[in-house]
């Protein structure tokens, strides 16, 4: 009996044993295994755990829905799915591939292995099978398909010609070029001894045919003949493979470098992006190091990073944020060229390589296409967002020989790139470890620069551009240090930003600003408002509030006239807080405005939820607000906006009259900029604002005005004509020299008929014309041509550029012909505008 059970127990336990190792073999190996009914929807009855770490559902979803499997084959996919399960019950066993989604959204590529199980008397029992994701494979071959097809439009197309040759010496194929310069086709050449009929003279052939049977690869001068007899000098790379086959390319005529491409598709790659790793990246440099040793070429290695990257993941999560890496990656690809490398090192941080550079300067139209390519709007989920990237630069030889070295190098001017802010763009020096010290010890000196009382408010006015009065002021806070002088907050604010000390700084701001205010209300001085930026760290503070409500109560200050500025990535960092914090100030009567609006990451959905007062334009959208389409298009979308949302738009940064006049005829509430007022420290504030009661005056634009031409031409015969001519007639004659100046001069007055030379300073006429049509629609244009361009013309008449375009020397005839037309043109344009 106790033999019996101790045989039962050993039993028991080996089967316990052999369970458990099944078990963790359904766990953990690379086949998902599966059984299912024998009937539509073909229910799951079983499936291993390891479908959760695969495909990220649980075995508990598939069983308990009986179509949860069926709904997650692609859509593509699920009819051919379908076919294949009924026609099991003819093969008994079947294998085929499908797409099958993952739980995140994306599809997977499985290999399906299915076996219809059946009872002794042969009645089907079951479906049993297995899943195998192949999604690399597939990717593997949809890349090599796509390489093997990249290269035969190369070869078909490439400008030089290709000769493939077997180990016996025997012509396999020749490429078009090759046609074409030889006379001969391939099938026409495979007939005869090719290099003999190239080469009737017996010298040339043996030095064709030593060539051809050299056994190292290298470049030789050859003498060939065409089939039609012409003589032609080329250089050819003789190519000898593994098996004894050769190609042979050759040019003809000039001087050439011949590129090999490998196409060999290694394993190490970034799986998120597709991108080069760290170890394929450095492989890739130190070959291309040694590329450029051999040719004497400059290599520059690019360090690059996303800012404020942290913003997105942190606000819309990580698959957001790692959808915004591959579209990042994607567009660095599309910005380079080939035999260029772009590679990924880890979070938002990228490395590109570029080779063959004759000198420095050649890196920088690539670093202006990657930085402008990536400000444009990246779509994530349901939201436009709009990013920026800063670069650091080493270059091969001046910063190193090796690899490893021009990484590091890189790395630091990235890193220096970034503390300038966005958009930022560094080459590296050596001098970089003297700004490190540089840069420490103004940081030491920052700790105590406000215990020594160094830092300092100043004021600039901003002025309404509805009444032409001073309505405000925004702090704006200096450092003058004893031996640097005045030391510009674009280099202390964001050390202050990284070690802490901006949140002492910005309550001092807040407490002198607040103050300063009082101050101004006790001595009668005209009522202002008073602007003060917050930075991230104040601003979440959870004791925010509370400091507010004490320095307000200390000052005797009331609420409403403080106004905070706060900038969009400010408020993306933390969305929920940011919405509390920010009804709690406008309980308070605090004003609230957005600060630098336009180059952040806040969404309209995100805005309607902010309690705000005030959007303000960034000066970068101002700065060629009347000269630049997109920017006065941006300009307008903003204030168009604010409108929308009974929100007050400032423009800040403004510096000329014709950007006031500009802002005034699209409805912009107020300005602030040196066209104003520069910075003035409180004693100088006071007495400026009394003697500027009035400021800007009401623009022209909008108002009635005499019909009015705009000439823009540095020809005095053009001028004078066009004065002799108009001196009788009712019109306005405004003149300049330059582009620049007539689109500003667009912007200050009512024009109705706009008169360009084709070639002006600054611009060429046409441009300039499409400049005036994109921002100013309503203009009537005329191009006047010195010598006809009919192609040029034409396409800008037909884009809408110009409405038509005259010759000089141009008769008073035809002149008055043509501008009557263009008056009278204007004046239907007017009216269809008034109609609707």
């Amino acid at each position: 009996m106790q033999n019996y059970r101790r045989k039962t127990n050993k039993k028991a336990q080996a089967s316990k044993v052999a369970q458990a190792r099944l078990q963790h073999l359904l766990t953990v190996g690379p086949a998902i295994i599966y059984s299912r009914m024998l009937r539509a929807p073909y229910a799951t009855t079983f499936i291993s755990d390891n479908i959760q770490a695969q495909m990220g559902y649980r075995p508990k979803d598939f069983i308990d829905t009986p179509d949860f499997w069926l709904n997650r084959v692609h859509p593509e996919d699920r009819d051919r799915v379908l076919t294949k399960l009924k026609s099991l019950f003819r093969h008994n066993k079947l294998y085929y591939e499908y797409r099958l989604q993952h739980r995140d959204g994306h599809y997977r590529w499985i290999h399906n292995g299915q076996h219809l199980v059946r009872a002794a008397d042969g009645q089907p029992l079951e479906i049993v099978g297995y899943w195998i994701d192949i999604t690399e494979r597939k990717q593997a071959e949809a890349a090599l398909k796509q390489h093997q097809e990249f290269l035969q439009t190369i070869l078909d197309r490439i400008p030089v010609m290709i000769a493939h040759f077997d180990p016996q010496g025997q012509l396999q194929w020749l490429n078009r070029e090759a046609e074409h310069l030889l006379g001969w086709s391939l099938e026409e050449a495979k007939q005869i001894d090719i290099l003999a009929a190239c080469s009737p003279d017996p010298d040339d052939y043996q030095k064709t045919l030593a060539f051809m049977q050299d056994a190292h690869p290298r470049w030789g001068d050859l003498r060939i003949h065409s089939r039609n007899g012409r003589v032609l000098e080329t250089r050819w790379a003789n190519i000898r493979f593994s098996d004894g086959s050769r190609i042979g390319i050759g040019k003809d005529v000039t001087e050439y470098k011949a590129y090999e491409a490998q196409l060999e598709r290694q394993t190490n790659y970034d799986t998120l992006t597709g991108l080069p790793n760290r170890n394929l990246l450095q492989d890739r440099l130190s070959h291309a190091l040694a590329r450029a040793r051999r040719t004497r070429q400059w290599v520059a290695v690019l360090g690059l990073g996303l800012d404020h990257f942290k913003l997105i993941n942190d606000s819309l999560g990580h698959s957001a944020g790692d959808a915004l890496l591959q579209a990042v990656a994607s567009r660095l690809e599309a910005c380079l060229r080939e035999g260029d490398t772009a590679a990924r090192l880890g979070g938002d941080e990228f490395v590109l390589v570029l080779e063959d550079l004759p000198e420095k300067t050649g890196v920088e139209p690539t670093i202006q296409r990657i930085l402008n390519t990536l400000e444009a709007p990246f779509q994530l989920e349901t939201q436009e967002f709009f990013i920026s990237a800063s670069i650091g630069v080493s270059f091969f030889p001046q910063d190193g020989r090796k690899a490893r070295t021009l990484l590091k190098q890189a790395d630091i001017a990235l890193h220096r790139a970034k503390n300038q802010g966005r958009r930022g763009l560094q080459y590296y020096t050596p001098a970089m470890s003297m700004e490190t010290i540089r840069r420490l010890s103004l940081e030491n000196s920052l700790r105590s620069a406000l215990d020594r009382g160094e830092l300092k408010l100043h004021y600039q006015p901003q002025v309404s551009l509805e009444n032409g009065r001073v309505m405000g002021v925004e702090a704006l806070l200096r450092w003058q240090h004893p031996h640097r002088g005045w030391i510009s907050p674009a280099q202390f604010i964001p050390l202050a930003e990284e070690n802490g000390l901006i949140v002492p700084i910005g309550e001092w701001v807040l407490n002198t600003a607040c103050a300063q205010a009082k101050t101004w209300q006790v001595t009668g001085e005209p009522p202002l408002t008073i602007a003060v930026n917050l930075s991230a760290r104040q601003f979440l503070q959870t004791k925010f509030i509370a400091q507010i409500d004490q320095i307000l109560g200390q000052c005797g200050l009331a609420a409403k006239v403080l106004k905070l500025e706060i900038t969009e990535s400010l408020l993306m960092q933390d969305l929920k807080g940011a919405i509390t914090t920010l009804h709690a100030l406008k309980e308070r009567g605090i004003q609230l405005a957005i600060d630098d609006f336009g180059t952040g990451y806040s969404s309209l959905n995100y805005l309607k939820r902010f309690p705000l007062d005030q959007l303000k334009i960034d000066r970068a959208f101002i700065r060629d607000i009347t000269r630049e389409p997109d920017d006065a298009a941006i300009a307008q979308a903003i204030i168009a906006l604010a409108h929308s949302l009974k929100l007050e738009v400032m423009a800040e940064g403004v510096e000329r009259e014709a950007q006031v006049a500009f802002l005034q005829a699209k409805r912009c509430h107020a300005i602030q900029g040196y066209y104003v007022s520069r910075p003035l420290p409180p004693e100088q504030l006071a007495p400026w604002v009394r003697e500027n009661k009035r400021l800007i005056q009401a623009s022209e634009i909008g108002s009635g005005h005499p019909p009015t031409l705009l000439l823009v031409d540095d020809d005095p015969l053009a001028a004078a004509t066009l004065q002799q001519l108009l001196r009788e007639k009712p019109y306005r004659l405004l003149t300049c020299r330059d582009a620049l100046e007539g689109l500003d001069l667009l912007a200050v007055h009512p024009v109705d008929v706009v008169m360009a030379g084709q070639r002006i300073p600054k611009m060429e006429g046409v441009e300039f014309l499409r400049r005036a049509r994109d921002i100013y629609p309503k203009t009537v244009r005329i191009l006047l041509t010195d010598q006809s361009n009919k192609s040029t013309e034409v396409d800008a008449i037909n884009e809408g550029a110009i409405f038509k375009f005259l010759e000089k020397p141009i008769s008073e005839k035809n002149l008055k012909a043509a501008l009557q037309v263009a008056f009278l043109f204007h004046n239907v344009l007017q009216q269809r505008a008034k109609n609707g």
